[in-house]
């Protein structure tokens, strides 16, 4: 299986490594999708980064267009998702779940034990994708996210992929995308 840093193209779909010049299109779909959003600036400083210093940076194209992106880092057996995101129109079309598949497949491959997330209380749709990838609430962080003038609490979540090898879940998520 080939994983970004060489890209995947599956049913008119291409992940591959973000450049430079992604960072304004990952910037555009992040104030699309959040109101808290990462500015331009950052998706350039983890791009530019990139894997000397941990990050992954993916792009999930679409007859060449950026339609979501993945961010995440690991050192030694652990992996933490950053940020992802698909632009409102390729919402709840599994693009998502897709995309969590294979970075999952990816961190298996480089012998990662634990990926942890945190997502906002608010995100009801996010929580529930996450269950049913097998995250496991472990804890909250109180007013992590910026919410206006206000403050809003985390779920923490984390999967242990030694385990998610027997999820059928999974499994039936990698067969159909293969």
């Amino acid at each position: 299986m080939k994983t970004p840093g060489e890209s995947i193209t599956h049913a008119g779909l291409l992940l591959r490594p973000m450049v430079a010049t992604d960072a304004a299109a990952a910037g555009a779909i992040e104030q699309l999708c959040y109101q808290h959003g990462w500015s331009e600036a950052i998706f350039s400083d983890c791009i530019t980064q990139g894997v000397p210093h941990g990050y992954r940076c993916w792009s999930l194209d679409i007859n060449g267009v950026m339609a979501g992106y993945l961010i995440f880092t690991f050192v030694a057996d652990e992996a933490h998702l950053l940020n992802i995101a698909l632009k409102p129109c390729y919402q709840q079309q599994g693009l998502g779940h897709w995309l969590i598949a294979r970075m999952i497949r990816y961190l298996q491959k480089h012998q990662v034990a634990e990926l942890y997330l945190e997502v906002r209380c608010s995100n009801l749709r996010a929580i529930n994708l996450y269950e049913r990838l097998g995250f496991s609430d472990i804890g909250h962080r109180p007013g992590y996210y910026p919410a206006g003038e206000q403050r809003e609490d985390a779920v923490v979540m984390q999967l242990h992929l030694h385990h998610y090898l027997t999820t059928s879940a999974l499994t039936a998520i990698i067969d159909i995308t293969a």
